[in-house]
């Protein structure tokens, strides 16, 4: 018992009923104890007593005032757990007692219930002769007699038969008591209850007895029910499940081959859809398969839109999958909205099944109808770097757009598989193009902060420079927020076709002392002639609060043009003094500031 856990009230009474202790219980009787006082849980001393089947106990308590209808935890009464227990003797004292025959727990369940579920026989027939109702419903649908026949209690079944229990009864959903014994392995109960007049052929939700003990694998319940005529297929809408689906779906061999013997459809699923070979190629059920397609089970019929073949790969029934190419199924049928067996199998990561259909042919580039996504697409969103090397290797086009201009490479720099992403690079996956987000590789991967994968574009050709949908390149775009290491990265793999001005004047305009040295230490001009005329001197001047004087100094050390005007004709003494930055006056002063210019007040 854990520390939190608190301990179960009772009483003395409670404890000394349950162990059996009838001295005991004398004397806290004769002490005062309340016979009906209950513990903690609900459970009376005559609950606990009659559970445990201390008759003197029981007696004790009754002379003492036990009220014998007082129920317990689940509303479970004395009586009841009396005969859950098959304790007769104390069941007899509570019926001349008066206990009530007919009390309900809190499932709806009836003293009888508890008696059939444990075989208590001698109970059973104490409790009809006492006026039990046996065809009593619990809240779950069950009679007496359903609970006998899941529980395979044949005596008990037919003291319930010869008393009238209704062999045909059925609740809403059509569940029989014949359904619950075929179900449960209960053969001798099936004869019984069909030796009254079980309907054979009853449907509970679709599914007669038949195919219960079909999916179960109980074939002595199967070849008594066939032999007693139980038909293979119902010929109505009503029957959802045939039992050859059953048999099929968990593999059991020897009642395919009976069913089929008895004239079952190979191919014939009940009004859900189901197939054979469908449900069986679902749940790897490889000898079954075989069976199927032995007798003549076609390769790619199509149920529920899926294919043998695709639900195999699906599910990564590898072996599934090579037994039906190996019998030649068709790789490339369109199933669940236009996926092939290759694209399912892409998309769950299943790569020996990925290379079992390749070698058989599959074709690689059949894209989804309307969204264009091809195999290569589903895989590289799910990270599936081994299923992506396959594809690649087979000759799926890395550059392949899919309705919104995407590429595989934007989808693996989507959803941050960095592995995926170097493959896709080194065969030639296209680090430029642009969707029609307006979204190149590199911008997408600038956003998720990816540095590695910014690292992997920018060595494979991604262009630093081309706008993105705010108008600003990659480099423009890092510089203005200040990211020294992305600058870096690009100032590193991207010597050539950079606008190096343009980013001297944006790092001086943010501020940013670090990025202004990283660029001048590969550009030597630190005075560019850019389109619009602005200077990074001026840009350092006229950024932040009151200009960035550590960036003024650095530049006008590196040589700066002290008295270069900048893109409204103002030059950088003119720019200070209308701001009133008085330090930065000074320094220009100091590089030679000439008062005299035009545009310098």
């Amino acid at each position: 018992m854990s520390e939190h856990e608190t301990p179960q009230e009772t009483t003395p009474l409670c404890d000394a009923a349950e162990q059996g202790q009838l001295i005991l219980v004398q004397e806290l009787l004769q002490q005062g104890a309340d016979a009906n006082e209950a513990q903690e849980d609900g459970a009376t001393p005559l609950c606990l007593a009659s559970s445990k089947g201390h008759f003197d106990i029981v007696k004790e308590l009754i002379q003492h005032g036990a009220d014998v209808n007082v129920a317990g935890t689940g509303l479970v009464t004395p009586l009841a757990l009396a005969a859950n227990g098959g304790h007769l003797a104390i069941v007899q004292e509570f019926l001349e007692r008066g206990a009530a025959v007919e009390a309900q727990d809190e499932d709806g369940w009836t003293v009888l219930f508890f008696a059939c579920q444990h075989d208590n026989l001698d109970i059973v027939k104490v409790l009809l002769a006492h006026g039990a109702n046996v065809n009593a419903v619990s809240n779950d649908s069950l009679t007496p007699l359903f609970v006998a026949a899941r529980n395979s209690q044949l005596d008990v079944a037919k003291e319930l038969l010869a008393n009238s229990a209704d062999v045909k009864f059925a609740f809403d959903d059509g569940n029989t008591a014949l359904h619950c014994a075929a179900a449960n392995n209960a053969l001798e109960v099936a004869r019984e209850l069909l030796k009254h007049g079980a309907i054979i052929d009853a449907l509970s939700d679709g599914m007669t007895p038949l195919y219960c003990a079909c999916e179960q694998g109980y074939l002595n319940v199967v070849n008594e029910l066939l032999q007693q005529g139980a038909k293979v297929q119902l010929d109505t809408e009503e029957e959802l499940h045939v039992p050859l689906v059953g048999a099929s779906m968990n593999g059991h061999v020897d009642i395919i081959k009976a069913i089929l013997d008895r004239g079952g459809d190979v191919n014939g699923g009940g009004n859900a859809g189901w197939t054979p070979l469908r449900v069986a190629s679902q749940n790897g059920q490889l000898e079954a398969i075989q069976e199927l397609l032995r007798q003549g089970a076609d390769i790619d019929v199509v149920s529920l839109k899926q294919t043998p073949l695709y639900t195999a790969a699906d599910g990564g029934h590898t072996e599934v999958v090579k037994e039906l190419l190996a019998r030649n199924a068709n790789p490339d049928i369109l199933c669940d909205d236009g996926q092939t067996a290759l694209y399912i199998a892409s998309s769950n990561g299943h790569v020996e099944i990925v290379k079992k259909l390749l070698e058989h042919h599959a074709k690689v580039e059949l894209t989804k109808p309307v969204y264009g996504v091809t195999p290569l697409f589903i895989a590289s969103e799910n990270g599936h770097a081994n299923v992506v090397q396959e594809l690649v290797r087979c000759g799926a086009d890395v550059n392949a757009k899919k309705i919104t201009k995407q590429t595989p490479l934007h989808m693996a720099i989507k959803f941050g598989h960095t592995d995926v992403v170097k493959i896709l690079l080194e065969n030639s996956a296209d680090a430029n193009w642009k969707s029609s987000f307006g979204h190149t590789p590199l911008h997408m991967a600038l956003t998720s902060g990816n540095m590695t994968m910014v690292e992997y574009l920018v060595k494979y050709g991604a262009n630093v420079s081309q706008p993105g949908v705010d108008g600003l390149s990659p480099l423009l775009a890092a510089a203005q927020r200040g990211d020294v290491e992305t600058v870096q990265v690009f100032l590193a793999h991207c010597r050539d076709n950079l606008d190096l001005g343009a980013i001297l004047v944006q790092a001086a305009s943010v501020g940013n002392l670090e990025i202004v040295n990283e660029v001048l230490g590969r550009y030597a001009n630190v005075d560019p002639e850019l389109e619009d005329g602005s200077t990074p001197l001026i840009a350092a001047m006229e950024g932040g609060e009151s200009g960035h004087i550590d960036i003024v100094r650095e530049l006008l050390q590196r040589g700066a043009n002290v008295n270069r005007p900048g893109k409204e004709g103002a030059t950088p003494l003119g720019v200070a003094s209308k701001i009133g930055q008085l330090d930065i006056v000074n320094e220009l002063f100091q590089r030679g500031a000439d008062v005299n210019l035009a545009g310098a007040v």
